[in-house]
This record gives C-alpha cells, structure tokens and sequence, in this order.
C-alpha cells in the first residue's frame, strides 16, 4: 500500500493528508505491534529469522520464481483460479461413498480446473484492455484521467506495487498480502463486466446468477472437506501448529 500511495501521489491522482497519515501509521503500528513484541521477546523466533540464510531481504530481485509467481498469483485474483489446497483436496464422503465419491471429485476437480483456466484467460484479455487504455496516461501527470481510466491506473500501479513488493520480501507473497489488494486486482474484469452489462443485461444477469452458485458451491465444499480450508480448522490452529512445528525442528 505504500508503494501503491507513492505511485499515486507521484501521478497527482490524490492528494497528501497528514491526518489520514497519521491514521493509517497508527492502525499500521497496532497490527505489526504484537509482531515485534514477540519477536523482542521470542529469541527462538528472533533465531529463526537470523538464520534463513537462503532467503535474505531482495531474494525476489536474484531470483525468478517469487517475481514470477506474484506476477501469476495477481492476475488470478480476477479469475476462479484457486489455489490447489481448495481444489485438490475436494473430498466429497460426507456426501456419498467411496467409488461414487471419487467420480464427484475427479469431476469436480476438472471442472474448477476448466473454469479457472477460462477465467484466468478471460481476466488476462482484461489486463491487455485496461494496459491499452493506461499506458499512454501512465506516466504523464499532466493528463487528468476520465473515471475509467482513474481505475485502470490504480489497478496498474498496483501491479507495480506488488512487483517492488516482491522483490523485496524474503519469499513468495502470501496470500495475505494479496488478499489486501484483490478489489484493486478485479478492476480490469469488472469493468469488462460492467460493459457486458450495458449491452445485454438479462444474459449478464443469468452469468451473474451462475457465477453466484458455482462460487457458493466452492465456498461450501471448502469448508466442509477441504483440509485447508475446513471450517472446523480455524486459521489461529493453522497457524499455531505450523509455529510449533518449526521450533520443534530448530529445538532438534
């Protein structure tokens, strides 16, 4: 988001507010707080960090995987594209048995895989629009941008953002990280989205419609088997276990 600022306010396409600075430092500084506190107070955790030799701060700039998949993990926040732990692991017992249940998740599986590679195509065609659009406006200050084109250059800076981000980091992004910005992400696609609208508004009710459906039915069959995404398997146990997992190695 900083970066994402930055960018914006070098484009004059906002403007300073010390106030809302010294807001955001403030509801920044409570989030990473608990963060440090452990960190200060953990010297196993401090160790932890110390000895991750293999993945130092800039990592992205000397390696092509994080930059990479960033790139990719990006572009499919505006597709169906999920991530392989809601797919694959799809297990549908609870609902038949076994030799049935194994047909409804191999088909189930295909079919989130064929969606998601359409949308991701779809979503790509999106970006060649929305680039088509931005670019020649990117970088001039002097041009005052219509509606649209304020939303494309947001989502492109964005994308940029992301780009430092990444290089950056230790790692690839979470999806945490992603996740912050996925609004700003579905701009290109929902302004195709909203175009389609205008032409013929009762077919785009009916894909609506059917989006809606096939997106609940992912939502609930993630949180009844997935083992990633069981409702019954809260994020703070994930996460408490992962953390315990690691320093039971360090401790060994």
């Amino acid at each position: 988001m900083l970066f994402l600022t930055l960018f914006m306010y070098m484009r004059r396409l906002l403007t300073f507010s010390f106030t809302g600075a010294a807001i955001a430092l403030f509801l920044g500084g409570l989030t990473v707080y608990p963060f440090l506190q452990e960190l200060t107070s953990n010297s196993t955790l401090t160790g932890l960090y110390a000895q991750d030799e293999e993945h130092p701060l800039m990592y992205g700039l000397t390696n092509v995987y994080p930059l990479a998949i960033s790139v990719f993990d990006y572009l499919r926040l505006g597709s169906t594209n999920f991530s392989h732990y809601l797919v694959t692991e799809f297990n549908p017992d609870f609902i038949t048995g076994d030799a049935v249940s194994k047909l409804i998740s191999a088909v189930w599986v295909g079919v989130l895989y064929i969606v998601g590679g359409i949308t991701l195509l779809l979503n790509i065609a999106s970006w060649s629009v929305a680039l088509k659009q931005c670019l020649p406006i990117a970088f001039r200050a002097s041009v005052v941008p219509n509606k649209k084109e304020y939303l494309y250059l947001v989502s492109f800076y964005t994308f940029f953002a992301i780009l430092l981000t990444a290089a950056i980091y230790s790692d690839k992004l979470p999806f945490v990280t992603l996740g912050a910005i996925l609004p700003l992400a579905l701009v290109p696609a929902l302004t195709i989205v909203d175009a389609h609208r205008q032409n013929n508004t009762l077919k785009h009710f009916a894909i609506l419609t059917a989006a809606i459906f096939f997106l609940t039915a992912v939502n609930l069959g993630g949180a009844v088997s997935s083992g990633y995404f069981d409702s019954n398997d809260s994020l703070g146990m994930q996460i408490t276990e992962e953390v315990n997992a690691i320093l039971s190695e360090m401790g060994n």
